[in-house]
């Protein structure tokens, strides 16, 4: 499941804009698991691209915490930071590596 915990709003200095979108990705607990947690980010682009494609940029990783808390810390940092879909894996690496999960 999949719940949008933030938004943040980039315009580029050549005047492009765009929004990021982050969310909270749940795993539900089964009797081997506990719950899980993962995180995404989504570029959601204002208008159509010069080739007409208008596929948004996504990336999620799942399974990032068992901390519901921390995941929403992270979320809260990454928006703050207007952090891309290009640059979460490497920016969690260095959450979980500083920080733990």
């Amino acid at each position: 499941m999949e719940k949008v915990m933030e938004m943040s709003r980039v315009t580029l200095p050549d005047g492009e804009e765009f929004d990021l979108e982050y969310f909270l990705v749940t795993e539900e607990e089964s009797k081997e698991r506990a719950r899980a947690y993962g995180i995404g980010v989504q570029k959601l682009l204002k208008k159509p691209s010069e080739d007409g494609m208008d596929w948004p940029e996504r990336e999620v990783v799942e399974k990032v915490t068992e901390s519901e808390e921390k995941a929403a810390d992270w979320i809260a940092r990454l928006a703050k930071n207007q952090v891309t879909p290009v640059s979460l894996v490497e920016i969690l690496d260095e959450f979980v590596t500083k920080e733990g999960v």
